[in-house]
């Protein structure tokens, strides 16, 4: 299993889709499918095609995090997990941060340059929800990127059923990640809001 960030190469959308679909129960052929899919040139254009607007009703101010300062992996993901489950009553903390470590179990979701990408799926929400988290310093995160300690983590919340609109917004954020220029606004950044200006996240 691999983490490599997704980058615009045909083999870079294989490998990370490969990743994201190991966080979820389908059978190979329908794995199979779905790569196919993403890999192909239309699908492609419309996953990393960075002037794509995210929209609010994924993540808003709330759940955004800047400059936190903590140590560890464990620490990052009990935080990400508070701001998932903030977003419905039914959503309870303690359950969102076992499923996301049940995740990270299967492999690791650091993507490299400083990222992680952590995910995981609930039958308690009905859209994708996402949370974002900027932290002061880098951590460890036990990464393949190991010499470079992530400091940038945005998680993804989906329901039961996986399919190709979860599997458009993972790549869709990973393109954004792969890009330096967005890497780097998301760094300088000193408010939530400044945060998601620089992932292009709009009320639209």
């Amino acid at each position: 299993m691999t983490t490599q960030i997704l980058d615009t190469s045909s083999g870079s959308v294989m490998r990370h889709s490969r990743c994201f679909l190991s966080g979820f129960r389908i059978d190979e052929r329908q794995q199979r499918q779905s790569l196919g899919e993403l890999n192909s040139p239309r699908l492609r254009s419309q996953i990393l095609g960075l002037g794509v607007m995210l929209s609010t009703d994924l993540i808003n101010e709330t759940r955004v995090i800047c400059g936190l300062e903590i140590t560890s992996k464990k620490r990052l993901l009990e935080i990400l997990a508070q701001l998932l489950a903030s977003a419905h009553p039914r959503l309870d903390a303690e359950v969102v941060f076992e499923r996301l470590l049940e995740r990270e179990r299967l492999g690791s979701t650091a993507l490299g340059h400083g990222i992680a990408l952590p995910h995981a799926r609930t039958k308690d929400v009905t859209e994708v929800i996402g949370a974002l988290v900027q932290l002061q310093r880098g951590i460890d995160y036990d990464g393949a990127d190991s010499d470079e300690p992530v400091d940038l983590a945005f998680a993804l919340l989906a329901p039961e059923a996986a399919n190709d609109e979860h599997l458009r917004l993972l790549a869709q954020l990973a393109g954004r990640f792969s890009d330096p220029s967005i890497r780097e606004r998301l760094r300088q950044a000193d408010s939530p809001s400044g945060l998601l200006q620089a992932l292009n996240i709009s009320d639209s």
